[in-house]
């Protein structure tokens, strides 16, 4: 279940670097991303995804970066953020 959401989070994230113009390159919004997570940045984290987030019926969709943040433990629980924090660039495809 917890591969699912990873799955789930960095397709999330990848639309989301997709989107935003502030980043030169792959490389530098993985480590950016990989540093807020590690530092548990639920802010940073929050502003690097892109909105709406679709999730399956009953869930309802995460409109906004503060609605991120009430769910930000069940998107990231802690054994999502360790395998996040110790990943290495080489692990992320592109």
């Amino acid at each position: 279940m917890k591969h699912i959401w990873f799955l789930f989070l960095f397709l999330a994230v990848g639309m989301s670097y997709a989107n935003d113009t502030s980043y030169d390159n792959l490389d530098s919004f993985i480590q950016d991303f990989c540093t807020a997570v590690q530092t548990n940045d639920k802010s940073a984290v929050a502003h690097m995804m892109n909105y709406p987030q679709t999730r399956f019926y009953p869930l309802r969709d995460v409109q906004t970066p503060d609605e991120f943040l009430e769910l930000y433990h069940l998107f990231l629980p802690d054994s999502i953020r360790q395998v996040i924090s110790s990943s290495k660039r080489e692990n992320w495809e592109e």
